[in-house]
């Protein structure tokens, strides 16, 4: 293209000016914003409700539960947790990086949700509830703690034939990866042995990177344990 505009200004006589794309301002790119976090958008929809706002120069709000590194993208207000905006200029539109499902911050609200929480889930002996039936267990105390699905990054159980297999099949039901330990990975790691339910906060432990324990419940045939890894989000 550089060639044959230099060409043609030589045919009339003029002088070409080459720009690229490079030479316009990089507008905030909020998919990428989300897959380069990890961040799981809840309404797909809000992306392109936002980017119109910024493409058009309207204020977009953006609040976050996590800290954030980095300058805020122009176009981008920042709503801090407890601040009291005043509402004629709170945006209408806005970005909400949080873990409570039920607290929007925006009447429109992009909200994503970090994919941060590792579930440690451990079968009584001898019980293979069905995935369905252990999803619907796992669902219920995630229900319990205000924790969306979405937050759940992987399953983490033990690497018995009676913990893996029931495991991945819960794995399977939530579309998340399933990952093993064995038990002497858990003494090792993190200390624990014999009791059903430490062996069970010991695969979630490990999991989460030694992070903070949310929970730890049964239901039913089943233990489950969530531990959150620390997060920290960059523009």
């Amino acid at each position: 293209m550089e060639d044959w505009c230099t060409w043609f200004s030589g045919l009339v006589g003029a002088t070409a000016v080459l720009t690229s794309a490079k030479d316009a301002p990089e507008r905030f790119d909020l998919t990428k914003f989300a897959r380069e976090n990890r961040l799981y958008v809840q309404d797909l929809f809000r992306i392109r409700t936002a980017a119109a706002c910024l493409a058009e120069g309207k204020p977009v709000g953006f609040y976050s539960d996590y800290p954030v590194d980095g300058v805020l993208p122009e176009g981008l207000i920042r709503c801090k947790k407890g601040a009291e905006i005043p509402q004629e200029l709170m945006p209408e539109v806005g970005i909400s990086v949080t873990d409570d499902w039920e607290a929007p911050h925006f009447a429109k609200e992009c909200r994503m949700f970090p994919q941060n929480v590792a579930l440690g889930v451990r079968f009584c002996a001898g019980a293979d509830p069905g995935k369905d039936a252990a999803r619907q267990a796992v669902l219920s105390v995630l229900s319990r703690q205000h924790i969306s699905r979405q937050r759940v990054f992987a399953i983490f159980a033990g690497e018995e034939p009676g913990q893996k297999r029931p495991a991945a099949g819960l794995a399977d039901a939530l579309d998340v990866p399933c990952f093993t330990y064995t038990r002497a990975q858990l003494a090792q790691g993190a200390g624990v042995s014999g009791e059903e339910e430490a062996l069970c906060e010991g695969c979630a432990l490990l999991g989460s990177g030694r992070g903070r324990k949310i929970v730890s419940a049964r239901d039913g045939e089943i233990a489950v344990s969530l531990y959150e890894m620390e997060m920290k989000f960059s523009f």
